[in-house]
């Protein structure tokens, strides 16, 4: 009985091509630095035949700077550099939803803080830095330290519920 195909993922035979436009590798010289036949790498570029695993991590093991994930078409993430700024991204987008959820909820509480930018309106000679913050029409001094770890508390707070609400959604 024979045995049974594997689909081939022409994903795959297009990034082997991208990385040898890249990396200006001819068929021949990748076939040498894989220690593969060049018919394998024309099979694989052709559609014929389908970049396996093992290809996959012999190509990444040549040129590191790629990843295996994209290489097999599971994610869209090229290099590594563009995996840090994808995570960067995320990060940063994490941040905003926990600054509007934290101004939102503060501003339920009745706090309404002078600036949003939270920009220091001054110095106590005791405790530094300091936030003029309004709450019920009454203006009130924070020091700068117990204003950050107010706001860091707050913002694990609001992350904590953020992800109940998302697990209760999705689940």
């Amino acid at each position: 009985m024979a045995r049974p195909q594997k689909a081939i993922n022409p994903i795959r035979a297009q990034r082997l091509k991208e990385i040898m436009t890249n990396e200006n590798v001819s068929q021949r010289e990748l076939s040498k630095r894989l220690n593969l036949s060049q018919q394998s790498i024309s099979r694989i570029i052709n559609g014929a035949a389908s970049l396996t695993e093992t290809t996959a991590e012999l190509l990444i093991h040549e040129f590191p700077k790629y990843r295996f994930e994209w290489v097999m078409g599971y994610d869209n993430i090229k290099t590594h550099e563009d995996m840090v700024d994808y995570q960067l991204g995320l990060v940063a987008e994490r941040d905003t939803v926990l600054e509007t959820a934290r101004d939102i909820q503060l501003k339920a509480l009745g706090y309404s803080f002078a600036e949003t930018s939270y920009v220091l309106h001054g110095n106590d000679e005791s405790h530094g830095p300091i936030n003029v913050f309004k709450y019920n029409n009454k203006i009130g001094v924070i020091s700068y330290n117990d204003y950050t770890s107010l706001m860091d508390n707050f913002d694990i707070y609001i992350e904590t519920k953020l992800l109940s609400a998302i697990r209760k959604n999705t689940l």
